[in-house]
């Protein structure tokens, strides 16, 4: 089989693990998942509102809004929500991107023209524009999937897995721990940031 297409159990974890079993239910399960992070590096600054490696946005925004749409409507209805209750205010923008939402995953570029237009009057006033990527899958349904298939991840059959939401879509997930990948969802964040300048990006 071409390299990356078969299945194996070769891989070996770089650090400790354990498994248990806990029960009845989730909390349970949370509560001793807690009590180890509190241990890590990454808990190591505290609560995020004492942390000074927060963002003051993250830590200040009062509403946080989902939506999307037109330049008019985007920045209107950001400055109305902000003037009406007074607080800091940030849009989840959804479907942001040429084509429609949960299709051609990772290829989001261009964005839609009021994307852009959006973003340079809104996040100047301290509104906070935080595109939706998604993170972990690829859209099985176009030519482009070649392009992905060696890197995706797969069953004890060497097929790719399949997942499909709302639209039906065939979606493969992606083996996070491949080159290719890692370097696909930065690459997405530094376009954003950089040629757009949303302030926020939420990676699914």
């Amino acid at each position: 089989a071409p390299e990356g297409t078969r299945a194996g159990n070769d891989y070996r974890s770089p650090g400790p693990f354990a498994l248990g079993v806990c029960g009845p239910d989730w909390w349970q399960a949370a509560k001793m998942y807690r009590t180890w992070a509190l241990r890590q590096p990454w808990t190591s600054e505290g609560p995020l509102t004492t942390r000074e490696s927060t963002p003051d946005f993250c830590k200040n925004l009062g509403l946080w809004f989902v939506g999307g749409g037109t330049e008019e409507q985007v920045t209107g209805n950001l400055r109305r929500a902000a003037d009406f209750f007074g607080v800091p205010v940030g849009l989840h923008w959804y479907s942001w991107h040429r084509w429609p939402f949960d299709t051609h995953y990772p290829d989001y570029f261009p964005a839609i023209p009021d994307f852009r237009a959006a973003i340079e009057q809104v996040v100047p006033e301290g509104k906070v524009i935080m595109p939706y990527i998604n993170g972990r899958i690829v859209d099985k349904d176009v030519d482009a999937f070649a392009r992905w298939l060696p890197w995706t991840a797969k069953g004890v059959d060497g097929k790719p897995y399949n997942e499909a939401y709302g639209n039906g879509v065939n979606q493969a997930p992606m083996c996070p721990a491949t080159e290719v990948w890692q370097t696909t969802i930065p690459e997405i964040c530094d376009r954003l940031i950089g040629e757009y300048g949303v302030n926020g990006i939420y990676i699914d």
